[in-house]
């Protein structure tokens, strides 16, 4: 059986849906609430559902609470969040297939030591909350797989990436597909299967959690990335069925 682990953010959401973006000095309806967790929940959630034979351990080093307004009529969120643990923890490197470090850009404790100790037991990806900083660029020469929002990254963050860590693969999705970076060159495959007016909340933890378990069944990159992008779209259309 394939072990992964899962290093971050652990959330405590609560989602709020809207029919548009609400008005400041006035009282806005809401169609529905809901109370679920985040963060590496979503991972976790989406690795068990797409197979049954792996083991994952959860490692959260931050515990947040957030509010989440998603806006149904431009398919958009806005999140405003507290941490709620007294400080970040420290990350404790289980052994594991996979390593997944979440958010790494609002961690402050992984170390590339911690990298490195992963890395003698398996892969290890990470993915951004909302792009790259100096601090992270210095962490990351021994990560395989670097996974964030098309939006979030230049050119330059990209030739910065693949200049500290030439043997990785950076991949960088939207609704509307995936571009990849590595040392072969550039690669873009286009996803067309696109819902509109579906709350993109958890939708890169979904994809990252099936390319996981993909890439662990030695499916081929291009395979994997169009089955991570059908999952998350399967995954957050059966969310919004529960109160459509």
């Amino acid at each position: 059986m394939n072990k992964v682990a899962l290093y971050g953010n652990t959330y405590s959401d609560v989602v709020c849906y809207l029919k548009e973006y609400p008005e400041e000095n006035k009282t806005n309806d809401m169609y529905f609430v809901e109370n679920k967790p985040g963060g590496i929940h979503n991972v976790n959630r989406g690795i068990s559902i797409c197979v049954s034979n792996v083991e994952v351990t959860m490692n959260p080093m931050m515990l947040s609470e957030a509010v989440i307004l998603f806006n149904e009529k431009d398919s958009t969120r806005t999140s405003m969040v507290k941490n709620i643990s007294e400080g970040e923890m420290e990350c404790n490197v289980d052994d594991a297939d996979w390593h997944h470090i979440s958010y790494i850009d609002n961690l402050t404790k992984i170390t590339e030591q911690n990298i490195l100790d992963m890395k003698k037991t398996g892969i290890v990806s990470v993915d951004f909350c909302v792009g790259l900083n100096e601090d992270i660029l210095s962490i990351l020469s021994n990560v395989n797989y670097i996974f964030g929002s098309k939006e979030d990254f230049t050119e330059k963050d990209i030739e910065l990436i693949l200049n500290k860590a030439p043997d990785c693969t950076v991949v960088l999705h939207d609704k509307n597909g995936t571009d990849t970076y590595n040392s072969d060159g550039v690669s873009t495959i286009d996803y067309t299967d696109v819902i509109h007016g579906i709350n993109p909340l958890g939708a890169g933890d979904y994809y990252v959690s099936c390319f996981i378990v993909q890439m662990l069944a030695n499916e081929s990159l291009h395979d994997t990335i169009c089955a991570s992008h059908r999952f998350a779209t399967m995954m957050l259309k059966d969310e919004m069925l529960i109160f459509d």
